[in-house]
């Protein structure tokens, strides 16, 4: 029996050492497995970025390339232009000595050498314009290419490109003891929040700007969107944080150190400038904000059109009776702007001195005309300053203030709706649950280009908040709307289909009255029709030098 005992416990004792080696034997695999996948996570990711930065360098490379073609082709053109105004100068030279010899001569024989200079210095002129048209042919060509390649990059970075800006830690934070540092900037795509000293959370955009970032750079992530607007796409750019994180600076800027709005309306006229021997543009300029939501127009100071919403018209959501300006330059848009700002408004609370009490939106409606081909394009610019999310606890808001806050929140609430609709592709999205959405429909819906500023605070008192607008950005940027689509003046096409059924009206009138007279007009002598011809082709070529 004591045998037996004996055995039952070194039987037991093995058992034990056998379930703790086991347990230990598990641990350490599971441990080695997690640092496995991390390791190809790790890989993966690198992998991904790497073959990403090829195809943006390929793409800037070739884009380059395109640009380099359409400059030498620009020069030529230029050249011809000048070699084509030299030959007309010293023909008509000719033109003149040769009448200046000939006056005394007898009208016969002057006729003819006049008609013989006409000839020579038509074919001259047939042939500059030939070589004109060919290099014109091969610019248009290289442009369409450059277009292609620009517009190509666009969406590769996809439809809603996300930029965090992270402001500077101010003066009132650090004498409050809450200006510690809670961010990481890791690299200009990546940064780290650090919630404490063992906890913290990762986010990756298209771009992170750290504090201290002129507007200057700022304004590079969006300068290549304005060239859409006018290529015939929709463009929304959008700043959205916490109040007080800097979204109005972003957007607006301050003093002369101005924003991401001025800057892309100077750079949309820039284009236009430069672009008028090809293209004709009507802009127009309107500005709106959404208040305790309800919508004010920023440009009627006499509240006469107070009660505005949000309605769907073929051109998209839109607002009736919405103030509109037409505007030629971009002085002129800035100076709108301003009287838009007396208008908004504005209050202080204990986040911010100056907090925006509303969602601002400026629009630019552009209509362009091709002046060789007749083609048109239609697109908007969307210029968003969102009202910042805020914490009641923090804001000690109370009253009027108070209710603001509730409005803001909601519909930046319902902004949050639509994005997560959005990313579970849900058969309803709830863009009508605020006026902010329904007036963003055309924006987040697909069919524009979107470019979105996260702004954020770096002190850790505002941690928090800082996390909570990192996410919903990024959920913003994994969304997947589909490509923009390009547009072109829907005026115009109901125009040219009444003028398609008015001319086929004139058209019949036209030959039945030719029929019904039954007499024929003698044809003209050659020597005629060959001086029509000239008169004809002379007129064309002074329109066009004039262009």
């Amino acid at each position: 029996m004591k045998l037996k005992s004996e055995t039952e416990d070194q039987i037991s004792n093995l058992n034990e050492q056998h379930s703790q080696q086991m347990k230990q034997l598990k641990i350490d695999c599971d441990e080695e497995l997690k640092k496995s996948l991390e390791k190809l996570t790790n890989e993966h990711e690198d992998n991904l970025r790497c073959e990403r930065l090829n195809h943006e360098r390929e793409i800037e490379r070739l884009k380059a390339d395109h640009q380099d073609v359409v400059d030498e082709l620009k020069n030529q053109i230029t050249t011809i232009k000048d070699q084509l105004s030299q030959i007309e100068s010293v023909h008509a030279e000719k033109l003149r000595k040769a009448l200046d010899e000939l006056t005394n001569s007898k009208d016969k024989e002057r006729e003819i050498a006049v008609q013989n200079i006409r000839l020579e210095m038509q074919s001259l002129v047939d042939t500059a314009y030939a070589v004109r048209d060919e290099y014109l042919a091969l610019y248009t060509k290289e442009n369409k290419a450059r277009k292609a390649l620009h517009n190509k990059l666009m969406d590769i970075q996809g439809n809603i490109r996300v930029i965090c800006r992270v402001r500077p830690i101010l003066d009132v934070e650090r004498r409050s003891g809450e200006g510690v540092d809670a961010t990481e900037i890791l690299s200009d795509e990546d940064i780290i929040i650090h919630r404490d000293q063992s906890t913290k959370n990762k986010f990756e955009f298209d771009r992170v700007l750290p504090p201290g970032t002129p507007q200057e750079a700022v304004f590079e992530a969006v300068q290549p969107l304005i060239i859409s607007v006018l290529d015939g796409y929709n463009v929304c750019i959008f700043a959205y944080g916490q109040t007080g994180s800097g979204k109005t600076f972003t957007m607006e800027g301050y003093g002369s150190d101005i924003g991401v709005s001025p800057r892309a309306i100077d750079e949309l006229f820039r284009i236009i400038d430069g672009s008028v021997e090809d293209w004709s543009y009507s802009v127009t300029f309107s500005s709106l904000e959404i208040y305790n939501e309800s919508i004010r127009d920023l440009l009627d100071s006499s509240g006469a059109r107070d009660k505005l919403d949000v309605r769907q018209t073929p051109e998209g959501n839109s607002v009736p009776g919405l103030t509109e300006i037409q505007v030629t330059q971009s002085s002129q848009v800035l100076e709108l702007m301003r009287q838009s700002q007396t208008n908004r408004a504005v209050g202080a609370h204990d986040m911010n001195e100056h907090s925006s009490r509303s969602h601002s939106i400026l629009t630019l409606t552009c209509r362009g005309r091709n002046l060789r081909d007749g083609s048109t394009t239609y697109g908007k610019l969307h210029l968003i300053d969102l009202a910042g999310s805020e914490r009641v606890g923090k804001t000690d808001a109370t009253g009027e203030r108070l209710k603001e806050a509730q409005n803001i929140n909601r519909s930046l609430s319902a902004l949050g709706d639509v994005i997560n609709s959005l990313g579970k592709k849900s058969t309803h999205i709830p863009y009508r649950n605020s006026k902010l959405t329904f007036l963003l429909q055309d924006s987040l819906g697909g069919n524009s280009k979107v470019l979105m500023f996260v702004n954020i605070s770096p002190a850790v008192y505002n941690v928090g908040e800082s996390i909570c607008s990192l996410g919903f950005a990024q959920r913003c940027r994994s969304l997947e709307l589909g490509q923009a689509k390009k547009q072109s003046d829907p005026s115009v096409k109901k125009a040219t289909s009444s003028g398609n059924l008015l001319a086929a009206g004139s058209s019949s009138s036209s030959s039945s009255s030719s029929s019904d007279s039954g007499s024929v007009t003698p044809a003209k002598s050659s020597s005629s029709s060959s001086s029509s011809s000239t008169l004809r082709r002379t007129t064309t070529s002074t329109t066009s030098t004039r262009k």
